[in-house]
């Protein structure tokens, strides 16, 4: 190949999507959307939360299809305010 035919797709931003259930049977969701460039070591993880539902409407992806639609309206819905783990 010639210089310059060669292309990666890089992406804009890195995510991540967690569902967890404590041990009385809470269920807690919160999702993640960091850009892809350098960021500052002093910023703390909560400020990069969003509600998944954010994350499904930039991805177009549904990350957790199989809950309960209402349990799943309700969680995807909600931008935690603090990091919950």
């Amino acid at each position: 190949a010639k210089k310059g035919q060669r292309r990666v797709a890089v992406p804009t931003h890195l995510f991540k999507a967690l569902l967890t259930c404590d041990s009385e049977g809470r269920w807690t969701e919160c999702a993640f959307l960091v850009p892809n460039k350098r960021v500052s070591l002093g910023k703390p993880p909560r400020a990069y939360l969003v509600a998944v539902d954010t994350l499904e409407k930039k991805t177009g992806w549904d990350f957790f299809p199989l809950l309960d639609d209402s349990l799943e309206n309700r969680l995807e819905s909600q931008k935690p305010a603090v990091w919950p783990w």
